[in-house]
């Protein structure tokens, strides 16, 4: 078997990071892949420097407002247009770094997991790395608690983190998805969900319609914090973390995704747990950091 896998990444400026994540792909054990890159609109000259260093690199061009979701989207839509005979396709990140098995890994899981989409497992860039997500094991709508396979920031060890998990969600950071999930679940859904979520809103809509979400600790990517991420956490305000789209406690898009996605009976009260969790940790955070305790 030698199944066709399209690769997209959506990118804006971080040109470094994208010529590093192409020079990673270049050197996989699996090789029977096309790129598509969705540079939105970059200042960097982004799509100058790749179409001159990868020619075999695909590159569409968005408009500066397409955020991870319409940049994904695009980058699908190109390849599904331009490239035939296509198995699946992956979703990646341009900021994080993969071992050169990274791709067959996930690719013999799918193989022994027909109707599921495939999952890395994130770890932190670090000498000692850490668990960024490995996988849900359940997600309690009613409560809004997820409960992890492995805690997150949990020193990776691979004696003990192998193999392969069912997950109540899934992350774009490395996720295979079969050609016929694209067809029978669509796009992203880039109305509500622009930014953050749409990755996990995907693996739901998915699994509601009959594939299996599988983590495999096989493939892994490495990934530094987000800096904007970052700083939405450690420094911003309440209100910034709220009301900002680049921030991941943007109160729009969390109350988007639960709307799509929690069982109606349960979305007030999810909902709400969630806001309140959300406003716990700042104040936590804010605490302990005056404390000198971070």
């Amino acid at each position: 078997m030698n199944e066709k896998i399209v690769i997209v990444i959506p990118v804006f400026n971080r040109v470094e990071d994208t010529l590093a994540c192409l020079k990673n792909l270049s050197s996989q054990t699996y090789q029977n892949f096309e790129i598509v890159i969705c540079d939105d609109n970059s200042s960097d000259n982004t799509y100058k420097q790749v179409s001159e260093r990868y020619p075999n690199v695909y590159l569409t061009k968005g408009n500066g407002d397409l955020w991870w979701t319409g940049g994904t989207n695009q980058a699908i839509k190109f390849g599904l247009e331009n490239i035939e005979n296509i198995d699946y396709i992956l979703t990646l990140n341009n900021d994080v770094k993969i071992e050169e098995t990274f791709i067959e890994s996930l690719l013999k899981t799918a193989r022994k997991n027909p109707y599921s989409l495939v999952c890395a497992t994130s770890l932190t860039m670090e000498k000692q790395p850490r668990i960024f997500f490995g996988g849900c094991e359940k997600l309690d709508w009613k409560t809004a608690k997820y409960k992890m396979h492995f805690n997150p920031g949990t020193i990776y060890n691979p004696e003990i983190h192998r193999g392969v998990y069912e997950s109540d969600y899934l992350i774009g950071r490395g996720l295979l998805i079969p050609i016929d999930a694209i067809k029978n679940v669509g796009m992203f859904n880039f109305e509500k969900l622009p930014q953050y979520f749409s990755d996990s809103d995907y693996s739901l809509r998915a699994k509601r319609n009959g594939y299996k979400l599988l983590v495999d600790f096989q493939s892994k990517v490495y990934t530094t914090p987000n800096e904007v991420t970052e700083e939405f956490e450690q420094y911003n305000s309440l209100t910034k973390k709220l009301f900002n789209r680049r921030s991941p406690q943007h109160l729009k898009s969390r109350f988007n995704f639960a709307r799509l996605n929690c069982p109606k009976i349960l979305f007030p009260t999810f909902f709400l747990a969630d806001l309140l969790r959300i406003i716990y940790s700042h104040f936590i955070y804010k605490n302990n950091f005056k404390r000198g305790s971070i």
